[in-house]
């Protein structure tokens, strides 16, 4: 090992910013997004870890302009085999939530997420999503719900901007936050107990 990077395969589709990209199995997900003058991308592909190579995966409806492209959206990853994603679509405000079927590469329609979302990372414990928007909201994978947690000890009502990040170890719930004017680094751990 001597710390140098070995070229993949290339990516086949167009190149683009802001899309969803997640790592669920042998696969790497990449697509949706835009490019550098707002054109959207409908696409999602993923690569093979083991075969180092492409697919196509799915063209998402709808998608024609910047102003219902998906950008940023919530994605979750369960038990290695399941993807969801939502929202996205800042300028309409849309809340729609989907499971992408990674056998038969299709999209189904899950129960909406509790507001539009743009820019906000979710993180899994099992079989639940978490993602913290103001309160902490909680997707049962299970039951296809979803369930506000509203008096969160430690995490108080930040302004936060796309600098966050919130991330599990060990069936923990751990969000990091950079604020601006003045910046501030901090880290919470989650009071798991809230949530029994």
């Amino acid at each position: 090992m001597n710390g140098a990077l070995t070229e993949l395969a290339p990516f086949p589709g167009e190149q683009r910013v802001s899309g969803l990209m997640k790592h669920v199995g042998d696969y790497i997900y990449l697509g949706f997004g835009l490019d550098n003058a707002y054109n959207a991308f409908s696409d999602l592909w993923r690569y093979s870890i083991s075969n180092n190579n492409w697919e196509m995966v799915l063209n998402f409806p709808g998608i024609t302009s910047y102003q219902n492209a998906i950008t940023d959206p919530l994605v979750f990853s369960f038990n290695d085999n399941r993807l969801f994603f939502g929202s996205g679509q800042s300028e309409l405000n849309l809340n729609d939530f989907w499971e992408i079927d990674l056998v038969a590469n299709a999209l189904i329609s899950k129960s909406p997420t509790p507001m539009s979302l743009s820019k906000k990372k979710g993180t899994t414990i099992e079989n639940k999503g978490y993602l913290e928007s103001y309160y902490l909201y909680e997707y049962d994978l299970d039951t296809d719900t979803w369930t506000t947690h509203q008096n969160i000890n430690g995490i108080g009502f930040m302004y936060t901007d796309s600098r966050e990040s919130i991330f599990t170890n060990n069936g923990n719930i751990f969000r990091s936050v950079t604020t601006s004017s003045p910046y501030y680094n901090l880290l919470f751990k989650m009071n798991m107990s809230y949530l029994e």
